[in-house]
């Protein structure tokens, strides 16, 4: 019982944003609890990783998952699969989306934990979550369709939020909002506070995306977000959906509020070591200030932002805060190697309003030349190979290929080819 007890404890104090109050009691439990207390010592070993992470250990949270993982005995989906997920929380937490498509993308087995049972769902949720924040739209829409069902009620519920964002953000706004509006109807007839809680905060989310500002408002309306204790980890978090809200409606109280709950949350997300968090909250700042005019303190928020951001290669996460980032965007003076990646947001950014706007259509746009390059990407012929077969010039079939890419919303030939694939085109090529 004491052991029981030391663990749930531990997890308190991990939520309360202890990391050494967590990871005292974390080890206390485990010198309590017998093996047979699979459950207990699993999320014992999760806080005391999730605790070194929280307090800046980053390998330190790292080896103490797989040292757990080497150590686990018991059924898969109570023993391994847990701690796999917290390894794969603990990267998105670190902004280490690398790191993250690594442990993903481990086929069998990840420190001698393999992705049975139900761990294929969860593996296709962080693969997409990748994905998705790299805009690799096709291969995310791909990965999440093909996933198997995950029977855990948290998972099932954010991977519908996931397919969500990809569909949005593909510029298939009905099939987004019919996705959650069914999460929202199950949730109700399940009773589910919890869950219904986060998933009306990703309603209003998606309505931010889609321009319904009212929608959005009337759910901040009845948010109180209380004292700020920023414990989600996720793929949104309700309190940054509110800071969207206030700043969209552009009043001088609601940029006040979201300029306070912004401050509340960098000192909270930078202390706990939250680097995916930080890195959306600096972001909003600068939108914010950029809506105030001090397009100075705007440039310096957002030039951190995509510092903190660049190792990972996250891309969505500025797209989706809306077209009025672009402007400070634009103003950023960086080096070369962030010249690039910068460069890789605005194109993102161009997309987005391609897509949003309706004016993107795929089937439409390819000529026929570029349908016979595709073909043969699709059979996975190289550049030589391609201009050999067309009798063009090699630098003639990469600029069809870039062509074909900005054209699919795709970043490389194996995410054009999916896209192609979904859209039927091959078909018609």
């Amino acid at each position: 019982m004491q052991g029981s007890l030391l663990a749930l404890r531990s997890a308190q104090d991990y939520l309360d944003g202890s990391a050494e109050g967590a990871a005292r009691c974390a080890e206390q439990a485990l010198a309590c609890l017998p093996a047979e207390c699979i459950d207990e010592r699993v999320l014992a070993q999760t806080v005391i990783a999730a605790a070194r992470q929280m307090a800046g250990d980053l390998a330190g949270a790292r080896q103490s998952i797989d040292e757990s993982l080497a150590q686990a005995r018991g059924p898969i989906d109570r023993c391994q699969l847990p701690l796999l997920a917290a390894r794969c929380f603990i990267d998105w937490m670190a902004a280490d989306l690398s790191a993250l498509n690594w442990v993903a993308n481990q086929d069998q087995r990840v420190g001698g934990a393999p992705w049975g049972g139900d761990g294929g769902g969860l593996r296709a949720y962080f693969l997409g979550l990748v994905q998705y924040q790299r805009n690799e739209l096709a291969l995310a829409e791909q990965t999440l369709l093909a996933a198997p069902a995950t029977a855990t009620l948290g998972y099932r519920t954010e991977f519908s939020f996931l397919l969500a964002a990809v569909y949005q953000a593909l510029g298939q706004a009905g099939r987004a909002t019919g996705i959650v509006d069914a999460v929202c109807q199950h949730l109700q007839q399940q009773d589910d506070l919890p869950a219904l809680f986060r998933a009306y905060a990703f309603r209003a989310e998606l309505a931010l995306r889609q321009g319904q500002l009212a929608l959005a408002s009337d759910w901040a309306s009845g948010f109180d977000p209380g004292p700020v204790h920023f414990a989600y980890h996720f793929s949104s978090a309700p309190h940054l959906t509110l800071a969207k809200v206030w700043i969209a409606e552009g009043s001088s109280e609601s940029r006040e509020q979201a300029a306070r709950l912004l401050q509340l949350l960098e000192g909270e997300l930078a202390a706990r070591h939250n680097m995916r968090f930080l890195i959306e909250v600096l972001a909003l700042q600068a939108l914010l200030q950029h809506g105030l005019g001090n397009e100075a303190a705007a440039t310096d928020l957002l030039g951190r932002a995509i510092a903190l951001a660049q190792p990972g290669g996250f891309v969505r996460l500025f797209v989706d805060l809306g077209q009025q980032l672009l402007p400070p965007l634009k103003q950023l003076k960086l080096d070369t190697s962030d010249s690039r990646y910068l460069g890789q947001i605005l194109v993102a950014f161009n997309d987005d309003w391609l897509a949003c706007s309706g004016r993107q259509e795929p089937r439409a746009d390819l000529t026929r030349r570029e349908l016979k390059i595709l073909k043969l990407l699709a059979v996975r012929l190289s550049n030589v190979e391609i201009s050999e077969e067309l009798c063009i010039s090699r630098a003639t079939v990469k600029r069809h290929t870039q062509n074909i890419y900005r054209k699919l919303r795709a970043s490389n030939r194996r995410e054009a080819v999916v896209r192609a694939r979904t859209l039927n085109i091959l078909l018609d090529a």
